[in-house]
């Protein structure tokens, strides 16, 4: 194929798995991995200071020298200007999709990352962390803030990530390797702690917390 490829790795959307998929397209040396520039970090260079951000990280109209695609988390307008691209992401339900991110962060230790050492110092519970504005407008106000989301040729769901995969590689004419990555610690718990609070009444409210992030995956979902 004679583009690169633009890949929004959403946290906990099986971003690892299609790192993996990438790599075996492209191989190592020509997939950048962009994953400094932490989205939600109300501390992060992208939300103290936006504009200057994109001044100094969102003007190059190409990739780094050798490199064919770039994946990571990152606000997408970082590569708007970049020219001959496909631009990719993975969505998951709003709901499972902060479900996992809550336990992956409550058995993670912190790494300077502010808003996670927050929830660490805090002992937040499940509602308290879908009610942060960080979750609320996760996507929206964060990864995809202030992008035209038309600009992307493929927006796959994570929950059918192998079918969405081969809609992918018939999109693109490629093929890939196909692997599983599991990185979420939470996995090892008993899978009771992570179903059972969020079944009943408590989904509903989580249901309604993210209200504006659920209409956002369903308009754009499948493109």
């Amino acid at each position: 194929m004679n583009k690169v490829i633009i890949s929004v790795h959403v946290p906990k959307t099986a971003g690892m798995s299609f790192a993996v998929w990438l790599e075996s397209v492209f191989g190592s040396g020509q997939l950048m991995r962009d994953y400094a520039d932490r989205p939600i970090d109300p501390k992060s260079e992208m939300n103290v200071d936006p504009a200057g951000f994109l001044s100094r990280h969102g003007a190059a109209r190409r990739l780094p020298e050798g490199a064919l695609a770039v994946h990571g988390h990152f606000w997408a307008k970082k590569y708007e200007r970049i020219e001959n691209a496909v631009r990719i992401t993975f969505l998951r339900d709003p709901i499972e999709r902060t479900i996992s991110h809550y336990y992956f962060w409550l058995n993670t230790p912190g790494d300077g990352h502010g808003l996670h050492q927050r929830v660490l110092d805090e002992g937040m519970g499940m509602l308290d962390f879908a009610r942060l504005p960080q979750m609320r407008g996760f996507y929206r106000d964060y990864f995809f803030r202030d992008v035209n989301m038309a600009g992307f040729d493929f927006i796959g769901d994570m929950s059918f990530f192998d079918v969405e995969l081969g809609r992918l590689e018939a999109l693109l004419g490629v093929h890939g390797t196909r692997a599983a990555v599991n990185q979420n610690p939470a996995a090892i718990y008993s899978s009771m702690r992570e179903v059972a609070p969020t079944t009943g009444p408590v989904r509903d409210e989580l249901a309604e917390i993210l209200t504006d992030e659920v209409a956002f995956y369903r308009q754009h979902l499948g493109r």
